[in-house]
């Protein structure tokens, strides 16, 4: 790093430090002990751009509100989670953490017939066959069951030359079982 032309204590441990041309977050060693280990950097050094979030998580009795704010909308998801969660015991809702809600889904439907593909049927044409198997796996070695559709009720969503999406609405009454 470039010699500091401004630094900022924030804590024992804890110092920002400014050059002309960046900014950083540099930790103490026992501080940088601190951090979840999946996101702790080498050195104690937290960059500007992103990573001075994960020291705002790690220690938010150091930082305003709008900052802690700013802090958790700045890294993806899964750093939340593994701060909010493994770090600071909090538990995220439903609905805040997408790959909370998708385990938890998976769980709660882990013997059911998901559909994993939606695709035109070649042996009727008016028809579209939609694969499930059990739990939405998707391994190669799952069982799957295909049913019949009938094609008025699907419609293509977002065209491309190479594939589109098939959007399926499933009537009411049972499907016939290939």
């Amino acid at each position: 790093m470039s010699q500091s032309q401004l630094a900022m204590i924030y804590a024992e441990g804890v110092v920002s430090h400014s050059t002309a041309t960046h900014r950083g977050i540099h930790l103490s060693s026992d501080r940088n002990k601190r951090v979840d280990v999946a996101l702790r950097a080498d050195g104690g050094w937290y960059e500007e751009d992103a990573e001075w979030a994960i020291v705002a998580i790690t220690f938010p009795d150091l930082f305003t509100s709008h900052e802690h704010k700013r802090a958790h909308e700045t890294y993806p998801e899964q750093l939340a989670e593994c701060l909010g969660e493994n770090l600071h015991g909090l538990e995220l809702a439903p609905g805040e953490s997408w790959a909370k809600d998708k385990a938890a889904f998976d769980r709660a439907y882990a013997d059911d017939w998901i559909a994993v593909s939606a695709i035109q049927s070649d042996y009727h044409p008016d028809m579209t066959e939609v694969i499930t198997t059990r739990g939405g796996r998707r391994n190669g070695h799952a069982e799957e069951m295909r049913f019949l559709v009938p094609a008025p009720n699907t419609k293509r969503v977002a065209p491309s030359a190479s594939s589109s999406i098939l959007a399926v609405t499933l009537p009411k009454r049972g499907l016939p079982v290939l």
